[in-house]
């Protein structure tokens, strides 16, 4: 369709309808564009530091062993 086609559907309203199209329209224009998102990266947390605050110097020699700790395997 149109903007030709649409222009002349619009003619073909109730002035009533044609005015609210009008009033409605017009709020569109009226709404600021949407922000742009910036352009700088995000900035990620340290992960290392949160595990290494979190369990501290902790190493184990088989993660398949503390999984099932975890869960309650044994």
């Amino acid at each position: 369709m149109s903007a030709t086609d649409i222009l002349n559907q619009l003619k073909t309203l109730p002035p009533k309808e044609q005015a609210a199209f009008e009033r409605l329209f017009r709020q569109w224009q009226s709404v600021p564009p949407a922000a742009k998102p910036s352009a700088q990266p995000r900035a990620w947390p340290d992960f290392l530091t949160r595990l290494h605050n979190i369990y501290g110097n902790k190493i184990t020699s088989d993660s398949q062993s503390l999984i099932s700790e975890l869960r309650g395997d044994r």
